[in-house]
C-alpha cells in the first residue's frame, strides 16, 4: 500500500507537470489569424528595409513563429506616408513597422504630426553606431585632427549630411562638436538626398567629412588608400570587432559621445496586453536566436533587444535627447 510520503511526492510531481504545461503548452491568448505586414517607411534597400526582411527570413526559416510576414514599403514624405498608413490600423496587431530616429526627429521638427507616442512600441532590436569618415587622401588622420581643425575654425571642415537637416547624422556631428567645445551653429553642412551620394562626394574630395552608420561606410572604407574612405572615429561605447577593431571610439580620443541609429518594431495604437505579450515572445525568441546574432555581427550592428515596456521608456528618453540636441543645433526652438 502506498505510503503518505509516496503519495505526497506524486502530488508534487503532478502539480509541477501541470505548471510546466500551462507555461509552455497552452496556446497564447492572442495570435495572428492572417499574414502580418511589416511596413517600412522608405524604399527597398535601406537599413530599415534590410531589418524587416531579415526578420521575415529568420522567423520563417527558423520556425520562430507559425506566421507569414509580408514586407511593405511605403516611401515618401520623409516617412510620413508610411506612418500615416500604420496609424489607420488601430488595435490591429497584424500591422507592424520598423522604427528609426526619423520617427522622433520628424515630429520634433514639425515635419510629421505623428511620433512614437501615437503607436505601440513592441521591441528594440539593434543599434548601428555612427562612424565618421574622410577621404583616404585627407590630411585629417584621426578624430583628434578633426577636433583641432573645428576648434580653430568650425567652417574649415565641410560635412556631408544625409538626408536632411535634423537627421541622425546631423545630430551626431553636432554632439561631437558640442562635446569638444566647438560652436556647432557655425558648422559648414552640405546636404545630400542619400547616404551614398554623401559618401561619393567625400571620396571625390568635394566634401571633407561624412558621418553615417558604420555598415553604410564600410564597403568604401575597405578600399581606403585606393580612393576610398578612412574611418577616423566611431560613436560607440566601446570598439567594434572585425574590420572595425582598429577604429578608435570618440571616447578614446577625448570626446564623450555615443550616437546610434536604432531599429525598433512598432505596432498601431491601442494594442491589447495579449497582443503585446504575443509579440514580446516572438521578438524575444528572435533576438536570442543564433541566426539573428550572426546577422548582427556580420553587419557590425549591436544587439540591444528590449521588450515592449522597456522599448517605450527607451523611445521616450531618445525623444528628449534628440529634442535637446536639435535645439542646440538651432533646428528647433
Amino acid at each position: 500500500m502506498p505510503t503518505f510520503a509516496y503519495l505526497r511526492r506524486r502530488l508534487i510531481c503532478a502539480a509541477a507537470a501541470a505548471v510546466a504545461f500551462a507555461a509552455h503548452g497552452a496556446a497564447p491568448e492572442w495570435q495572428p489569424k492572417t499574414a502580418v505586414e511589416i511596413m517600412v517607411a522608405s524604399g527597398p534597400g535601406g537599413g530599415m528595409d534590410r531589418t524587416a526582411r531579415t526578420i521575415q527570413a529568420i522567423v520563417r526559416e527558423k520556425k520562430i513563429a507559425d506566421l507569414a510576414f509580408n514586407v511593405v514599403n511605403k516611401a515618401g514624405g520623409g516617412g510620413t506616408i508610411g506612418w500615416n498608413y500604420l496609424s489607420q490600423h488601430p488595435r490591429d496587431a497584424h500591422y507592424l513597422a520598423i522604427g528609426s530616429p526619423a520617427l522622433l526627429t520628424n515630429h520634433i521638427m514639425g515635419k510629421s504630426a505623428l511620433s512614437h507616442a501615437d503607436f505601440t512600441p513592441l521591441a528594440m532590436l539593434i543599434s548601428e553606431y555612427t562612424a565618421f569618415a574622410v577621404s583616404a587622401n585627407s590630411p585629417i588622420k584621426s578624430g583628434k585632427d578633426l577636433i583641432a581643425r573645428l576648434r580653430a575654425d568650425p567652417r574649415s571642415v565641410s560635412v556631408a549630411i544625409s538626408t536632411s537637416i535634423g537627421s541622425g547624422n546631423h545630430v551626431a556631428i553636432g554632439k561631437v562638436g558640442k562635446a569638444a567645445g566647438v560652436d556647432i551653429a557655425k558648422l559648414r553642412l552640405v546636404i545630400f538626398n542619400a547616404t551614398g551620394e554623401a559618401i561619393t562626394a567625400v571620396i571625390g574630395g568635394h566634401v571633407d567629412l561624412v558621418p553615417a552608420t558604420a555598415s553604410s561606410i564600410l564597403p568604401y572604407a575597405q578600399g581606403a588608400g585606393k580612393g576610398g574612405l578612412r574611418i577616423i572615429a566611431i560613436a560607440a561605447p566601446q570598439r567594434a570587432g572585425g574590420v572595425l577593431a582598429d577604429v578608435p571610439t570618440w571616447r578614446e580620443q577625448g570626446v564623450n559621445v555615443v550616437q546610434d541609429s536604432f531599429r525598433a518594431v512598432m505596432g498601431p495604437k491601442d494594442l491589447t496586453a495579449a497582443q503585446i505579450a504575443y509579440w514580446d515572445n516572438v521578438f524575444g525568441t528572435l533576438a536570442r536566436s543564433p541566426a539573428w546574432k550572426k546577422d548582427i555581427d556580420d553587419n557590425y550592428c549591436v544587439g540591444n533587444y528590449q521588450p515592449a515596456a522597456d522599448a517605450a521608456k527607451y523611445l521616450a528618453a531618445q525623444y528628449d535627447d534628440f529634442k535637446m540636441e536639435l535645439k542646440d543645433l538651432g533646428v528647433v526652438k
